[in-house]
């Protein structure tokens, strides 16, 4: 791939913000997910309560996964990336005080995933409304690139992390990067036409859509 494509792309500031909202809020998520197994364990000594926190981020995706990515089809996919950063941000924070209540982990940890499953079907369509045709191919690389690079960061530092700052201190940080990630998504300007063009072109009522996804 030709280098001059990826600078090419990284200079249009909007995808720029795309990169940097989608890195940080997937470092969170990551960093969250692994950290709490940590937590857990140390809480219940458990790996049946370890369970319980695989559950709790794995059922949402069953139960709403489809019909989230069927909804945001018709929703503006910058809303939604900011929406779902400030809310992950908001559930996390019970956890700052009451990390070592696993009801309150577990409930918390499934309204995460939740909002999680309206955020995944947002980034990578949001991307053509943002880089040119001629860049596609290096915004998607890039794109993959930090999703990557942010997956193996957050489970190569959520141990030292945990050891370093304590459980409630990584709770703040994790609302604070959240925020961050929401922050870089609200800095975000898509062409609206592309936008509603986009949306005219999802012709199948909502139950057809769900019935042809299912099927």
């Amino acid at each position: 791939m030709n280098d001059n494509l990826i600078l090419r792309a990284l200079r249009i500031r909007p995808f720029t913000y795309l990169i940097a909202s989608e890195f940080f809020s997937q470092f969170s998520m990551n960093l969250f997910n692994f950290a709490l197994l940590i937590v857990v364990f140390s809480v219940a000594n458990s790996n049946t309560a370890v369970s319980g926190v695989v559950l709790a981020f794995t059922i949402p995706s069953i139960l709403f996964g489809v019909f989230a990515g069927v909804l945001v089809d018709r929703w503006n996919k910058k809303n939604v990336l900011f929406a779902t950063n400030i809310i992950r941000a908001l559930l996390i924070i019970p956890l700052i005080f009451l990390h070592t209540n696993l009801a309150v982990i577990y409930l918390v940890t499934f309204c995460v995933s939740i909002a999680t499953q309206f955020f995944v079907p947002a980034e990578t369509p949001i991307i053509p409304l943002l880089v040119g045709k001629p860049l596609l191919l290096a915004a998607n690389a890039l794109f993959g690139m930090g999703i990557y690079v942010s997956i193996f960061l957050a489970y190569a530092l959520s141990g030292p992390f945990l050891a370093l700052f304590g459980q409630s201190n990584l709770f703040i940080f994790l609302v604070i990067l959240f925020l961050i990630a929401g922050f870089f998504a609200f800095l975000i300007k898509a062409d609206n036409s592309k936008i509603e063009k986009k949306n005219l072109e999802v012709v199948l009522n909502f139950k057809q859509e769900i019935s042809d996804v299912l099927r």
